[in-house]
């Protein structure tokens, strides 16, 4: 399914690639596909839901007003 991105989601390679530039987890989070979308909704702060928090595998965030 996400073969190009190495068997990972879109949203989960762009935040890994945001980290490895040295952005902190919430801006990385504002840099995907999904974290720009909620921001031109006006949804800007980021909730990491910490039992979900894998960088490998997966990262979860609830984005609010």
């Amino acid at each position: 399914m996400y073969e190009e991105y190495g068997a990972k989601s879109f949203n989960l390679v762009k935040f890994e690639e945001g980290i490895k530039k040295g952005l902190s987890r919430q801006d990385a989070a504002l840099g995907t596909i999904t974290g720009m979308w909620a921001t031109e909704k006006g949804f800007n702060k980021v909730n990491f839901i910490e039992d979900a928090y894998d960088i490998e595998n997966r990262v979860e965030v609830i984005f609010e007003k």
